[in-house]
């Protein structure tokens, strides 16, 4: 079903007398029932209401205008059926002069039509009201004429109150059902027909808008010449043919789709094209078959490599679909120096010297053969040709010389290890990726026989006195590399058996060649079982040769396609000796240099690995033959000082990866790749100093004097009483406290110097969450081991500079006041906080009830929790926060827990527990206490 709303564009009103000496009273601001949102009045006040208001039942002017609304602007489709009709308005009427006229239900008539209906009488107040329509026989062109519409006809005041109704709102809605068809054919055979074979074709029609209760379908289509209606197949309805003309009425009963299957004839060649077409929708689809007169084909089968002087055979070979009485020649030409004899077919041939003229036989079988024999004394390529058809087609034979015997070859021979895990009786694929190597003066060298630039596998039997020539003569071959100077990927497959060996074998030229102008590079071979090799991996991209990253004198190259990237590279084993960590030395940064060379921007990216741990650096970098640099002097990488203090620089490593994010290729030469890491020195300090666990010193900061002021700053509110001697205080806060740092900064050179004082600038600067909320940083002293603070740097350091060093002080405000223990306090339900300053503790309590009460039986502070099925369940009481969990066991890590939030379930009016001095907490046999957490704060 579709359902469309429109609002009238065209909008009238009927004038003068509908009675005698009674009249229409008419509608203003009519335009505004051009949409739903503004009233169209009739009967406005006005210092002389008799003219203007519609008038009591004995007034003149007593009856509101009849409304006429027009030009919708509907589009429903031809084909489509209306079902339903609604028209819908909101009407009011307003009181004058304390008292409201009185109109019976108006008339609702669909312009153009005979259908009419009484609406809703008008009420007091702003009411909508819908007036519908059901079961209508309108056709849809009827409805898309702008004559179409709505006639609102309002009865006459029937009360002696003048009056004022107002009318906004006014829309007609339109349901129908509409056909909308996908139409598909298939023929049910092969693609390409010979005259007199027969298509089966099924034809497909589906409702797009879901199940048709009922509805007749009509699917025509023309049969072009040489086509020919047989039968219907199976499937719904029914054919009818008239003349070329084939309809197919089919008939959908509460269903989306019918199928019929149907045959033609084809009685001539050529492309016949069937155009099926529904009638109601015009959906269409088009199938073509291509027909052809009977297929006669030539196939030539020949030894593509003959050695000198010896016979080589060749089959020529006409096969037809069907028998048949006539058929083209083939004329097949030898070159003169060719010695030609026929082996078969001799009553079929006519010849005048090497040229021989084929006639076929194929009125009683569809094959017809001509057998040859062949020889030449002449090494090299030869051509030979055949003419069938009007075709002509060039075929090449390698004459080998006779002289040569075996090429150049290296041979691999697989070890009992990986022998055994080979499957007897099981096939096996071979790869390698091949380059031959010519330079261009030797390019015309290439000359591809039987073994020579080739990958190979010999699995059979080996005897005592067996040869290189044996073993290759009973070795399976791959082809030949198809071109010098290109890499390609050559496999062999082979089906092992478990009782020979296997060797590996890759040749190139000939030995009586000029084979010392050829080289062949070859990765290691792969083997893998043949079944599962569709799934393997594609070739990994890798500059090459990979080594030569490392060389200061050769380059490896990469040629990497647009939007790809080559496969990571590791770059590991440098020479370090002499580089050991000891305690006193720290890494600063690490740099990489390398020359590269490139004709178009690419990126480079690469990780440092060392010790377990990885950092990551980029670069983009654009055409150029240069060096290059990654990192700097004081680049960690994104890793700590602590990442390169753990042993030595043994494990360190680097990865590549090139990224060619751009629309072009790109051709990448590297080399001369080298590894500077930058180093401090460091001296001891009688304090040492940690900031966010980083040890000042890394920093070339060494720490001067340190003032904390120790135990708490307060604020104090005191109540005054006048007329008394007595001052009460009535309220204390610790407040925040300073600590102030003078240290000194060493360096070589000034400008050094400088650098330091920044990184330590960026050491005690706060980081800052999504809504600019500074993030407390910590810090902590060797000469209070258990304690730490944290704290927010708010001024700029204070330096100072002298020669080549730096005084300087620096202020941090620790907001809390207090320092906090590094070490967790933890107790049962007794214990004691000795500390200087009030703590929240973490309170963690199995439930033995779903309502948990839990009191600190010295300070009367009660926590409630109204729990839902959380008995013999870990709670967790988190104070600080005023939050509490429900811990469940993670299915995935035995050693922690699902938090999950009951916040919710806490009384809105409990104590979220503080605690000083000792302490005593009772659950009241509603919980057992597992224990309770703070830091103590000092």
């Amino acid at each position: 079903m579709v359902t469309v709303e429109k609002y009238a564009q065209s909008i009238t009103q009927t004038s003068g007398s509908y009675k005698g000496e009674k009249y229409y009273r008419k509608w203003t601001n009519l335009d505004n029932l051009k949409s739903g949102v503004n009233w169209a009045n009739c009967g406005v006040t006005s210092s002389n209401n008799d003219y203007t208001l519609i008038g009591g039942k004995t007034g003149t002017w007593n009856r509101p205008s009849t409304i006429s609304l027009k030009n919708f602007g509907f589009n429903i489709p031809a084909h489509a059926k209306i079902t339903r009709i609604r028209v819908g308005y909101t009407h009011r009427k307003n009181r004058i002069g304390g008292a409201y006229g009185v109109f019976a239900s108006p008339t609702i008539s669909l312009l153009t039509t005979s259908y009419n209906a009484k609406g809703y009488a008008v009420p007091t107040s702003s009411k909508s009201f819908v007036t519908t329509f059901s079961n209508v026989d309108i056709s849809p062109s009827k409805i898309n004429n702008g004559n179409f519409g709505v006639k609102i006809n309002y009865p006459a005041n029937s009360s002696t109150n003048p009056a004022q109704i107002q009318l906004k709102d006014v829309w007609v809605e339109v349901t129908y059902t509409d056909f909308s068809f996908s139409i598909s054919s298939s023929a049910m055979q092969n693609e390409e027909y010979l005259v007199g074979d027969s298509a089966e074709i099924n034809l497909s029609l589906t409702s797009k808008t879901g199940n048709i209760s009922s509805y007749a379908s009509k699917v025509s289509f023309s049969l072009p010449s040489g086509v020919v209606f047989k039968e219907k197949t199976r499937g719904n309805g029914v054919f009818t043919v008239n003349g070329n003309v084939v309809t197919w009425q089919g008939n959908f009963q509460n269903t989306k789709s019918i199928n019929v299957g149907f045959k033609v004839l084809f009685t001539t060649s050529g492309n016949k094209s069937l155009l099926f077409r529904e009638s109601t929708t015009n959906t269409s689809t088009k199938t073509i078959f291509k027909v052809s007169d009977n297929r006669i084909e030539l196939y030539v089968d020949y030894d593509e490599v003959i050695n000198s002087g010896e016979d080589g055979e060749l089959l020529v070979s006409v096969v037809s679909e069907k028998t048949t009485n006539t058929s083209s020649p083939v004329n097949i030409n030898f070159p003169d120096n060719f010695e030609v004899s026929l082996l078969s077919g001799n009553d079929q041939v006519i010849f005048d010297g090497n040229n021989y003229v084929f006639t076929p036989e194929l009125s009683e079988q569809n094959v017809s053969e001509m057998a040859f024999k062949i020889k030449c004394h002449i090494s090299g390529n030869h051509t030979f040709t055949t003419v069938f058809e009007n075709v002509t087609k060039n075929y090449n034979i390698k004459i080998k010389n006779s002289e040569l015997t075996i090429p150049f070859f290296s041979k691999i021979v697989l070890d009992e290890k990986i022998l055994d895990r080979l499957g007897d009786g099981k096939t096996y694929t071979v790869s390698s990726v091949f380059k031959l190597l010519l330079d261009v003066d030797n390019i015309n060298l290439f000359d591809p026989y039987n073994n020579n630039y080739r990958l190979g596998v010999f699995n059979g039997e080996k005897y005592d006195d067996f040869t290189d020539s044996d073993y290759l003569n009973y070795t399976y071959f791959s082809e030949s590399v198809s071109a010098p100077n290109v890499e390609e990927e050559l496999s062999v497959d082979f089906i092992y058996h478990s009782e020979y060996p296997v060797i590996i074998f890759i040749t190139g030229e000939y030995l009586e060649a000029n084979a010392r102008a050829f080289k062949i590079q070859y990765t290691y071979p792969c083997l893998m079982e043949t079944e599962f090799i569709v799934n393997r991996e594609a070739p990994g991209l890798f500059p090459y040769p990979i080594k030569q990253i490392s060389s200061s004198d050769d380059f490896c190259v990469a040629n990497v396609p647009s939007n790809k990237s080559t496969n990571p590279i590791r770059v590991y084993g440098f020479d370090i000796s002499g580089l050991a960590l000891e305690n006193n030395v720290v890494i600063q940064g690490v740099s990489v240099d390398f020359d590269v060379n490139c004709d178009s921007e690419f990126a480079l990216l690469m990780k440092l690995v060392i010790n377990n741990k990885t950092g990551q650096r980029s670069i983009n970098v654009n055409p150029t033959t240069d060096s290059q640099s990654i990192g700097g002097e004081f680049d960690l990488w994104g890793l700590s000082f602590d990442d390169f203090l753990d042993g030595n620089l043994d494990n360190f490593e680097l990865e590549l990866n090139l990224l060619n994010a751009f629309n072009y290729d790109s051709y990448i030469e590297l080399n001369n790749i080298k590894v500077t890491f930058h180093y401090l020195e460091v001296e001891e300090s009688l304090v040492k100093c940690r900031v966010n666990g980083k040890d000042v010193r890394y920093y070339n900061m060494f720490l001067n004097t340190v003032k904390i002021p120790a135990g708490t700053e307060n604020e104090v509110k005191y109540l005054d009483v006048d007329g008394t001697d007595s001052t009460i205080a009535y309220r204390s806060s610790i407040q925040k406290k300073e600590i102030e740092i003078e240290f000194s900064v060493f360096g070589c050179t000034i400008t050094e110097t400088a650098k330091f004082l920044e990184r330590i600038g960026r050491l005690f600067a706060n980081e800052r969450d999504k809504f600019n909320k500074p993030i407390l940083n910590t810090i902590e002293f060797s000469h209070y081991p258990d304690r730490i603070w944290e704290f927010i740097t708010e001024d700029a350091i204070d330096a100072k500079a002298e020669s080549a060093n730096y005084d300087g002080t620096i202020k941090l405000i620790v907001p809390s006041g207090t320092s906090i223990n590094k070490n967790m306090n933890i107790s049962n339900a007794y214990g004691v906080n000795n500390s200087i300053a009030k703590v929240n503790p973490e309170i963690y309590v199995v439930a033995l009830e779903n309502t948990v009460v839990i009191t600190e039986d010295r300070s009367n502070q009660e926590l409630i929790i109204r729990g839902n099925n959380i008995v013999n369940k870990l709670l967790r009481i988190d104070c600080s926060n005023r939050e509490a969990y429900l811990l469940e066991d993670n299915p995935d890590n035995a050693e922690e827990y699902v938090n999950i939030n009951i916040t919710s379930d806490v009384d809105i009016n409990c104590d979220w527990f503080v605690i000083q001095g000792e302490y005593s907490f009772n659950c009241n046999n509603t919980a057992n206490i597992q224990s309770v957490r703070f830091f103590e704060r000092w």
